[in-house]
């Protein structure tokens, strides 16, 4: 073999270990994409995990709110009822105590006549 052919094979070589090089360097790089990419696709499924688990959560919520507010509903009607009973039963309190005075009031003049007929 002459030097050129030494010199050719060299550069060659040095060609191969350079292109060798940069498809390792392309190689790893990739790698370390792909990876990226996987952690990205774990981070994005777990993600949407925790995002299914806070919409049940809501829809949990919700219906416990829609429950409470069916319950205050319903709890209101009662106190209204109760409110008009109270009401009609505080009328006939001040119906009886008119009445009663009414009628105390007349036993007093009709002894108070008694009384006073003896007298006369």
């Amino acid at each position: 073999m002459s030097a050129l052919d030494n010199q050719s094979a060299t550069e060659l070589f040095q060609n191969y270990q350079s292109d060798f090089q940069l498809l390792l360097n392309g190689t790893a790089s990739l790698e370390r994409s792909s990876q990226r990419l996987r952690d990205s696709q774990r981070i994005a499924n777990e993600t949407e995990h925790i995002g299914a688990n806070i919409l049940t959560d809501l829809r949990g919520q919700r219906e416990q709110i829609m429950n409470s507010r069916n319950t205050l509903m319903e709890a209101d009607g009662y106190v209204d009822k109760s409110i008009r009973t109270l009401r009609g039963m505080a009328r006939r309190m001040a119906t009886n105590r008119i009445i009663t005075v009414a009628i105390i009031t007349v036993l007093i003049i009709l002894i108070l006549l008694v009384i006073a007929s003896k007298f006369w």
